[in-house]
């Protein structure tokens, strides 16, 4: 049954790339599911910097931008976001680049040739720190197109927690008519939304088993973000048949 599930997952995964106009990709070459965190603990460049490149899966040349959608714990005065051209700092409503966009020909993938695309935090706070971008397209007027791909980048120096929270959960089944299972070893909020980033539903979880029932949920992709009391967050990809 788990290899069953596996494929399943590894199937609609593949037909919502094909179906995007764009995808962004990691470092490794793997796509970046809209609404994925990216959490560190740290600020040396080399291990802070979020690479990414952007995926033209159309036919035709587009152009593409970047826009910061939020930002909580922080200024932005100490961060970067590079697409094309770099903004030395960010807030909400930030475009990069400011004019135009990146143009990338058709079924090709973004070079490096202008110094990459990434986000970069370098605020160093105790304090937890989350910016929300997006990657989109653009048409002739600079107006947006298509469907975006939001990023969520997190700095939190007590990151080894969130580990502790990754180990210690279990998810299952992520793909379900009814019901999903969350066992935690804490008390943890769960909250569950839609593809499009909108939230659903809240559930306070306690130690042990929990039932979650999703069986008045619509078919199609959710995302389970759960959440401890030190703020430690984990998200998990939720199929609904």
């Amino acid at each position: 049954m788990k290899k069953t599930i596996l494929s399943l997952g590894v199937f609609l995964t593949t037909l919502l790339s094909a179906n995007a106009q764009i995808d962004l990709l990691d470092k490794n070459g793997n796509v970046i599911t809209d609404g994925q965190d990216f959490s560190f603990n740290t600020i040396d460049e080399h291990d802070a910097k979020l690479s990414f490149s952007i995926r033209n899966n159309t036919n035709q040349a587009i152009d593409v931008r970047g826009e910061v959608t939020a930002i909580q714990g922080s200024d932005g005065q100490l961060a970067n976001f590079c697409i094309a051209e770099c903004l030395p700092y960010v807030e909400v409503g930030f475009l990069v680049p400011e004019q135009g966009g990146l143009n990338i020909a058709a079924n090709a993938i973004s070079d490096d040739s202008s110094g990459g695309t990434y986000f970069l935090n370098m605020d160093n706070t105790s304090s937890y720190i989350k910016y929300t971008f997006k990657v989109y397209q653009i048409d002739a007027l600079g107006l947006e197109t298509g469907t975006p791909v939001h990023v969520n980048y997190i700095y939190d120096e007590t990151l080894s927690t969130q580990e502790e929270l990754v180990n210690e959960t279990t998810v299952y089944p992520t793909v379900t008519r009814n019901n999903i299972t969350v066992s935690v070893q804490e008390k943890v909020t769960a909250s569950l939304y839609n593809i499009q980033g909108k939230l659903l539903t809240s559930y306070s979880l306690d130690q042990g088993e929990n039932n979650i029932d999703i069986s008045q949920q619509a078919t199609g992709i959710y995302l389970l973000q759960l959440k401890n009391n030190n703020n430690a967050v984990i998200t998990k990809k939720i199929v609904k048949q």
